[in-house]
Order: C-alpha cells, then structure tokens, then sequence
C-alpha cells in the first residue's frame, strides 16, 4: 500500500505540471481513489494559502506524512472490522448458538478478572487476535535487586511477571492468587520477635515524659530514678487486659527483675509519689495500679470506660494506700 500510495503521490506532483496525467491514472486504481482525491484537495488549499516561495518538494513531504497517517488509520480500522464480528455473520460462517454461547462466557470471565476482552470472532477461531501492546511489560531484574526482595517476594514478582504473559484468564487468575499467597507469606515473616503476639500496651508520651522529670527531681540519686523507671517499664509490662491493674505483686517483681526487697519498696515508693502508679491494698496484698491515660492494654474503644472506672475505683473510691 505503501508503494501505491508513493506511486500516486508522484504521478500527481507531476500531473500537477503535466497536464491531466493524474486524472487519466486515478481510474485504473480504483481502491485507492479516495485517497488521491484527498491528496489533490489537500495539495490545492496548499498551493491557495503557503507562500509561492515554498518548493514542491515541501508540498511533496507533507502529502507523504499525510497518507502515510490515512494508510496506518486504514489498516487500524481493516484490522478492528476483521476481528470484530456480528453474531449473524458468525452464524451465516457456521458457528453454532452453543459456541457463540460459551465465547460470550469466556468473555464474562475475563472481564471479571480484568483481562483483555476478546471478540466472539477470536474465541471461536474466525478472526486471527489482534495483536496488543503489553502495557506492563515483564520487569527485567539482576540477582542482586532479586536478593533484596527475599525468598517469598521473589516468588511473588515471578508470579506477577508470569500472569502477564499468560494467554488464558484462568490460568493468569491461578498466577495472581499463588502470587498474593506468597506476598501474604512475605509479610509474616519476622526475624525474632512477634510484634503482635500476647497483645501490646500503648504508653502515652505525654506520661512517660512527666514522669521521667518528676523522678529525676525529687530522687535522691540518679541510679534510683533509673531504678524506678525499669521498674514502672515491668509494670506497664504486666499490665491486665483492658485492665489498670498490674498482674505482677511487688514480690514478683523483685523476682522478674533480680532486685531485693528493700530497694523494689524504695523503687514503687518514688513511682507512687510522683503519681506513676497507685496501690490499692485487697486484704494483705496491695494491687499496684496505673493510669489508663498513662499506660493501656486492650481495645482501644474501650479506654474511655477503663479510664472512668480507674476514676471510680481508685480516685473517687478512695482506695489508694
């Protein structure tokens, strides 16, 4: 098409001069006529408003780019029709109703899992696949940057990478799930310790910094005020569920923490004078209590009401010691 579109292009830069050399060839090639009829208006509004001063020749390149743009519309257009057919016409080449049926399920599936939709011409084998641009072509990584992902990310990627080039949308869609099960293996993985496990307790800053400062101010040395705040740390430690009162006695914490009796006495002392903890003697055992709002573990839409019974039981209640 290419040569025929050149071929035309040269006869009529030169019927232009010549006389009606183009009119006596446009009949011989009947496919094309349409094209030459736009390349001879186009290079009349051309010759009517472009400078005398500008040669043929610039005429001739710009009616060169412009059929080669309708050239490549035309075969886009050839290419679309062609894989792109009516039921009847399915039917009048022999397709039976139970194969146009089971195309138009393969096309339900793959709209469902995102894939390209196939036309029912390419699912029966009619019409030849009209041939796409990957817009997320496989990503070419070195053994290096493949190391740094680790074991199950590099699965992961594979898998990824290989959906793409899947032709079948169940066989892409069983890629994408194997490689989400190895993201989910990915992002478990932990090196030493479980961060969720046993439930975690949420310190507020604002308490831990207050009372740092309290401690050092009024403890008599700088050992004891870091006494006390490894102290208060094993407290909020042992914290109960949703709970403001420390599971741990003072004479477990003496054995957590390989301290003697008289300086955990001296520790707790300090932390309940600068108000870090209160405690609440039950019978002959003294319960050591935090503050909700300084130190909680549990859920977190239930601290406004650990926070009012704190209030009730230990403040109001008058049970602190």
């Amino acid at each position: 098409m290419q040569l025929v579109s050149v071929t035309l292009l040269t006869a009529f830069f030169w019927g232009s001069h010549k006389g009606n050399f183009g009119r006596i060839l446009q009949p011989k090639i009947e496919y094309e006529r349409s094209e030459f009829y736009l390349c001879t208006r186009i290079h009349g509004y051309l010759s009517a408003f472009l400078p005398s001063r500008l040669s043929e020749i610039r005429v001739f390149a710009i009616l060169t780019v412009i059929t080669l743009i309708t050239n490549v519309i035309t075969l886009i257009t050839i290419e679309e029709k062609m894989t792109r057919i009516s039921i009847s016409e399915l039917r009048r080449r022999g397709v039976s109703d139970e194969d146009i049926k089971t195309a138009k399920t393969v096309q339900d599936s793959q709209r469902r899992i995102g894939a390209p939709v196939q036309s029912l011409g390419v699912i029966v084998g009619v019409a030849e696949p009209r041939q796409r641009h990957n817009p997320n072509p496989p990503i070419s990584l070195t053994e290096k940057a493949l190391r740094k992902r680790g074991t199950y990310d590099q699965a992961a990627l594979l898998l990824d990478q290989q959906a793409l080039q899947e032709n079948s949308p169940e066989r892409a869609a069983l890629a994408r799930h194997a490689a989400n099960t190895a993201k989910e293996l990915a992002t478990t993985h932990q090196l030493e310790f479980d961060f969720f496990g046993g439930g975690n307790v949420s310190i507020a800053f604002q308490y831990q910094d207050a009372v740092t400062e309290r401690l050092f101010e009024i403890a008599p040395t700088t050992t004891k005020a870091h006494q006390a705040q490894a102290v208060l740390w094993q407290i909020c430690r042992n914290l109960g569920w949703q709970s403001y009162e420390c599971t741990k006695t003072a004479a477990d914490l003496c054995e957590i923490m390989r301290i003697k009796a008289p300086n955990m006495a001296a520790a707790l002392d300090l932390l309940e004078q600068v108000g870090a903890i209160h405690r609440v003697k039950r019978g002959r055992i003294k319960i050591i209590t935090v503050t909700p709002e300084g130190a909680f573990r549990g859920n977190v839409n239930n601290h406004g009401k650990a926070v009012e019974r704190f209030k009730l039981d230990v403040i109001d209640g008058g049970l602190v010691s």
